[in-house]
């Protein structure tokens, strides 16, 4: 993903380079440097095209196939095991959602960042993993605030009923 990010942006700013200040990318980059940039990005092209064919070859369902994180390719297999871009080699850890069992980067699983949760030891809550995939989170979330409005109310019930008493 950097080095795609580093074309889209080296790409944005030549641009507006040649359009707002009139200057072109020899101006600015010497002839070896950007043939230099023109390699990576072709060998980069080349490798995912392998990385593709590897994949078809190896009949890996596109379910299991994900933009890699690292290179921005549609390399990136998650079957089997596996977590290893096919392009660039890039490893990342991959794990389950253990709310809705989701295969998910790690790295993208979000904390509920909660300080009530620590209280909410109850119900469906109760020594459940505090992460979650996005998609899970603001589910999540959201009924930890339904459940301590819950308990709150009770709260308020019992104080009502015993001020009775």
């Amino acid at each position: 993903m950097l080095r795609r990010l580093f074309f889209e942006l080296f790409a944005f700013i030549s641009d507006f380079q040649r359009r707002h200040l009139g200057e072109r990318v020899p101006e600015i980059i010497p002839a070896e440097e950007f043939r230099r940039l023109l390699d990576i990005r072709n060998l980069l092209k080349e490798l995912a095209v392998r990385a593709e064919a590897r994949i078809a070859e190896e009949k890996v369902d596109q379910e299991f196939v994900w933009a890699c994180p690292n290179c921005g390719e549609d390399t990136f297999v998650v079957e089997n095991g596996s977590e290893i871009c096919y392009a660039c080699s890039h490893k990342e850890p991959v794990i389950e959602c253990p709310h809705c069992s989701k295969l998910t980067f790690e790295e993208d699983m979000l904390s509920t960042d909660c300080d009530e949760w620590s209280t909410v030891v109850h119900g469906d809550y109760e020594g459940r993993d505090h992460r979650a995939c996005p998609e899970c989170i603001d589910k999540i979330r959201e009924d930890i605030q339904d459940q301590l409005a819950q308990e709150e109310f009770h709260r308020l019930e019992e104080e009502y009923y015993l001020r009775d008493a």
